[in-house]
């Protein structure tokens, strides 16, 4: 793991996740921060293609993505197979017809010519984030079941400005829970363009509890727009989901 990076202080707006706030419904619906209905809209800009599936539901994996999960675990099998279907469904959303999303040697989903995109599963839900390389140069989506970061691993993922918010907002785990999602997305936004390999401590993350928005402080060693990176949370009954992304023009410019 790397030294910790200091930042320069950043003010953290706190607003109590309190359970009562959060409407709750037989269904992963969306919640909070945002009017349920738009959730899935609110998380990633326009041009980024978002699709949930629950894994009970996930259409069966093609020929060549099978590979990847030959000799998995029943479990791993149907988390995986979420995952591609979320991730065919998005691409449906940009106008590509059905195809494989075979991993690659890295590890990496291999998406078609001109696209990028993000895969995430968690118990109960998989996910995919993907848009137009023209239009968007790296996304990251994470998806974790809500209060998953147990008390003990509070410490190992965040920094200490984080676990001061953490504190204040008054439901630690919610938080913990959320700003571990918010650097999984990080990862998986930044890692696939710049291969750079990101401890929890590289990262701090501030997160507007009132509007969804996301802000996340890389170490300075990577180049100026991958310093600090745009992004947005949204609560599920069950989740909490995570993106980052950067533009063309970021990189670019």
């Amino acid at each position: 793991m790397r030294r910790r990076q200091h930042h320069p202080a950043t003010s953290h707006p706190v607003v109590p996740l309190e359970p009562a706030q959060l409407p709750l419904s037989p269904v992963d619906d969306w919640c909070w921060p945002s009017a349920r209905g738009d959730g899935l809209a609110r998380l990633v800009p326009p041009e980024v293609a978002l699709a949930m599936v629950d894994p009970t539901d996930a259409e069966p994996l093609y020929a060549a993505e099978e590979e990847a999960v030959s000799r998995a675990t029943l479990k791993r099998r149907q988390d995986f197979r979420a995952g591609r279907a979320a991730a065919r469904s998005a691409l449906r959303q940009l106008g590509v017809a059905d195809v494989g999303i075979p991993r690659g040697a890295d590890g990496l989903p291999r998406w078609p010519d001109g696209f990028v995109g993000s895969i995430s599963h968690c118990p109960g839900r998989g996910g995919a984030a993907v848009a137009r390389v023209t239009e968007v140069a790296a996304v990251g989506l994470d998806i974790e079941v809500r209060r998953r970061v147990h008390s003990r691993l509070v410490a190992a993922v965040s920094t200490p400005r984080e676990r001061a918010w953490m504190s204040a907002s008054g439901t630690t785990l919610e938080a913990a829970t959320l700003v571990f999602s918010a650097k999984e997305a990080v990862y998986k936004c930044v890692y696939p363009v710049m291969r750079a390999r990101l401890a929890f401590a590289d990262v701090e993350i501030v997160a507007d509890l009132s509007s969804g928005d996301l802000a996340a402080t890389l170490p300075a060693q990577l180049p100026p727009a991958w310093r600090r990176l745009a992004g947005r949370f949204a609560f599920f009954t069950a989740h909490v989901a995570t993106s980052f992304w950067v533009y063309p023009t970021a990189v670019d410019g």
